[in-house]
């Protein structure tokens, strides 16, 4: 057995509590689109919670799109959502801050 303590990104990575789910999720979706099923592969448990708090008390745009996925055991699933980072608040604030014209 290893002595080592796990670091920073490992402990963060295995995190349950809510602001490193919350962290997680934008990192993954900065990049590229996910879907509930691909969050919950990261241990995301419940991803439209995280979205919505990102969306709602963060300030990030995100879009739900609703797409058929089959999972693991092959059962199609009609409307599984796929989340699209459109901008951050970062973002948004540096498309009005630039030079004067």
């Amino acid at each position: 057995m290893s002595s080592r303590s796990p670091s920073l990104n490992e402990t963060h990575a295995k995190s349950t509590a809510t602001k490193a789910q919350l962290a997680l999720v934008l990192t993954l979706l900065r990049q590229g689109p996910k879907t509930t099923m691909e969050l919950r592969q990261h241990s995301v448990m419940m991803p439209a919670a995280r979205v919505f708090q990102l969306k709602h008390e963060h300030g990030h745009d995100i879009n739900t799109e609703l797409v058929p996925l089959y999972d693991a055991a092959g059962v199609k699933h009609r409307n599984c959502a796929r989340y699209h980072l459109v901008d951050s608040p970062s973002q948004q604030r540096a498309l009005f801050e630039g030079p004067p014209c």
